[in-house]
């Protein structure tokens, strides 16, 4: 069994960060030591956890002089203005009137209000998507553009009524940047992160939790105080009851306010009009009190300070000239380029967002080039060395690494960060130790690989699973996934099951090391014995992994190639046995109950007894697992079955012309599918799977448009009808 030291199991090299970064020149380990580590187990936990740091940021920040109360850096793939995180209002955790009052407003909007009121500086970086983007997430950027007018509006008002408040050198206490910077046209931004460094507060959040509809799991009143880990009762904030925001307080308000809270009005136009879609399809997850898992870190120690320097270089990172846009109020933008003159006004309700660009509540976030400054930061920063923020904290036992996915892109003529220099291999550009680290963590192992995991697409991860497999007669791999898709259902299951034939290649049931791979699915069954058709699904959000149990990796990286390689995501990888294997026991009595426990992973063949008793409990359905199910897609034969949860039409295998480098024309489809020669006409809404024998090549695969379906004559003739593979970002 692998020895628990940091420099076997994290990247130890001078490439861990990306080339440019001030991280790139810290000295010393690339790793941060004696911290203090607490995995938090699904949404309701994360979000309770979060509230009371805010909440003892918002009560310590007023002992703290004026102009000095600290600051709050946070970044989001979704933040939702209403989201609430309380669970001692008069509503508990079920839905709000709009006529009741709070004792606190909990929300995030109200949480955020009330940290700038305060005092408390606050820089926001959420993602914005671009105009490609906005057919299918219009309402996503509505949301982000709702509640960046709401903070630079409060941040205003809290200056107007008290000057003090606003620290020497800065303009606003409060500076929200919608986030285009991105390299691919449907890439995004999916870092998940708060660091609170207000007096004695001083922590950081790291994990898959955004704070957004859909993510708390909640539990009933009669469990508040229940502290075991527990899939709850969903959360009232989803599905059909997404609550939609509006422009007044009071009896008419579209959440209860707090009575003392001077809340501030915003531009009619920057209220979204419509709520939010569903997450989830509702003929599997339900159409309300949707059960979401989800796990998080809360950090202390030196980490704290390597979290906020990436914050620091995300808010910094360059864009091409002329891409920094300045909000005017609610949803118009102007263009302010080098000139520091506004050179064009556009209303994004119309025209869109620019792609690579970035959109900022106030004009002090630039500096006089037209750039994203460096002087509107209120930390120390760059701070390339691990120092203790104000407020010390007790030595922790964990070794943390951060490993983020920072993809490649256009950032001007002269960038500075995540780019090439002369010291750097031929074509390093951005930043992948996301990459990096889960291969040197997957070839470490020699016991037990467990995955939770939204998607498990990575062809290559599943092939470096089954070598490893192959090469190590202890190593077992558990994988947990959500039991049906959150959309295009066909195209994911799809995906995952390329990965799964990966993983299994070479095997069969009856093989002894076929025998050391568990892939299970999140089902609330209920005593039922059928599934999917008598239970409904827990939506698996969670990405982590665990290691040996010795390793633990949480953060917002998924294990397929978008998270790899082309989204900004953020992983924090702990190495402490103790926290490892304790979060490994509260998650068993999250799926077994709370008298169950887990084996421990500290000896050869440790794996096989974790896996072995796991499955024991997990394939004997009853009180005392409710809430796994083996993958079907896993089990079944290749390369896909018909979905028989929302898709009811028929799916066409069509066998595609000779082309260079296929071993067959043809393709034998299973019994329940048509096979049709071309060229041919594909009824609307049906679908069409062409080739779908080669591993290494697009799976082209898309639902037929048009009154009668297009004549599918050529390769080249449908291609451009295939949706994106990569559309999936959760």
């Amino acid at each position: 069994m692998t020895t628990a030291t940091p420099s076997t199991w994290f990247i130890n090299n001078n490439l861990v960060w990306g080339a440019g970064t001030d991280m790139a020149t810290r000295p010393g380990s690339p790793w941060d030591s004696n911290c203090t580590v607490t995995p938090l187990i699904g949404g309701y936990a994360a979000m309770c956890s979060i509230r009371d740091s805010l909440e003892a940021a918002i009560s310590e920040a007023p002992n703290l002089p004026a102009g000095n109360r600290g600051y709050i850096y946070v970044t989001a793939w979704r933040m939702d203005a209403l989201r609430d995180l309380s669970d001692d209002n008069v509503w508990k955790t079920s839905a709000w009137k709009t006529t009741q009052s709070a004792n606190l407003d909990q929300t995030i909007a109200g949480l955020l209000i009330r940290l700038v009121n305060a005092g408390v500086q606050l820089r926001i970086l959420l993602w914005l998507p671009n105009w490609i983007e906005r057919a299918e997430l219009a309402k996503h950027a509505a949301e982000h553009i709702y509640l960046s007018s709401l903070i630079s509006s409060a941040s205003v008002r809290a200056i107007t009524n008290n000057s003090q408040l606003l620290p020497q050198g800065q303009k606003q206490l409060a500076i929200v940047a919608l986030d285009s910077r991105v390299g691919a046209a449907t890439g995004t931004h999916h870092q998940k992160m708060w660091i609170i460094r207000v007096g004695q507060t001083q922590v950081a959040y790291c994990g898959g939790v955004d704070p957004a509809f859909t993510r708390r799991d909640a539990p009933s009143t009669a469990l508040l105080a229940s502290t075991p880990p527990a899939f709850n009762l969903g959360d009232w904030q989803s599905g059909t009851k997404m609550p939609s925001p509006d422009n007044s307080f009071g009896s008419n308000a579209a959440w209860p306010p707090e009575p003392t809270v001077s809340y501030p009005q915003i531009s009619p136009g920057a209220v979204p009009k419509q709520p939010l879609d569903s997450d989830l399809p509702s003929a599997v997850y339900g159409s309300s009190n949707q059960v979401w898992h989800d796990q998080e870190l809360k950090l202390e120690g030196d980490i704290v300070l390597t979290l906020e320097n990436q914050f620091c270089e995300r808010w910094i990172d360059p864009v091409p000239d002329g891409n920094v846009w300045v909000s005017l109020g609610g949803p118009v933008y102007a263009n302010y380029g080098k000139s520091g003159q506004i050179s064009r006004v556009k209303f994004d309700g119309s025209d869109g967002i620019a792609l690579n660009s970035v959109y900022v509540s106030d004009q002090s976030a630039i500096d006089n080039n037209g750039a994203m400054s460096r002087s509107n930061l209120p930390g120390v920063y760059p701070a390339v060395q691990p120092a203790k923020p104000p407020g010390s904290w007790t030595a922790g036992t964990s070794s943390v690494q951060m490993w983020r996915t920072i993809p490649v892109r256009d950032r001007g003529k002269s960038p500075t960060r995540f780019a090439p220099s002369a010291s750097d291999p031929p074509g390093r550009n951005g930043e992948f130790s996301n990459l990096a680290g889960i291969a040197n963590a997957c070839s470490q192992a020699s016991e037990l690989i467990w995955i939770f995991d939204q998607y498990f697409w990575s062809v290559p991860l599943a092939r470096e699973l089954n070598a490893q497999l192959k090469s190590k007669p202890n190593l077992c791999v558990l994988i947990i996934l959500p039991p049906y898709p959150d959309e295009l259902p066909c195209e994911q299951r799809f995906l995952r099951n390329l990965a799964f034939l990966e993983l299994k290649e070479g095997l069969n049931t009856s093989d002894a090391t076929f025998k050391r791979i568990a892939v299970y699915n999140l089902w609330d069954t209920q005593g039922v014995t059928q599934i999917p058709k008598s239970a409904r699904g827990i939506y698996c959000h969670a990405k982590v992994q665990m290691y040996d149990g010795s390793l633990l990796v949480c953060g917002s990286c998924n294990l397929n190639t978008r998270s790899l390689e082309c989204d900004t995501e953020l992983n924090c990888a702990v190495l402490d046995p103790g926290v490892v294997q304790s979060h490994q026991a509260a998650l068993w009595q999250l799926l077994f109950g709370a008298a169950a426990t887990a084996p421990t992973i500290n000896a050869t063949g440790s794996g096989q007894t974790f896996l072995s008793a796991f499955n024991k409990i997990a394939v004997n359905l009853g009180a005392a697992s409710q809430f796994l199910w083996p993958d079907q897609d896993f089990y079944l034969p290749p390369p896909l079955y018909l979905d028989n949860v929302e898709n009811d039409n028929p799916i066409y295998a069509v066998a595609p012309p000779s082309t260079p480098g296929k071993s067959s024309d043809t393709w034998v489809a299973p019994p329940n599918w048509r096979t049709l020669p071309l060229p041919v006409s594909i009824p609307t809404g049906d679908w069409v799977i062409a080739d779908p024998t080669s591993l290494s090549s697009f799976p082209y695969f898309f639902r037929a448009p048009g009154p009668t379906g297009p004549a599918l004559t050529k390769l080249s003739g449908y291609l451009s009808t295939v949706p994106s593979m990569n559309t999936h970002r959760k």
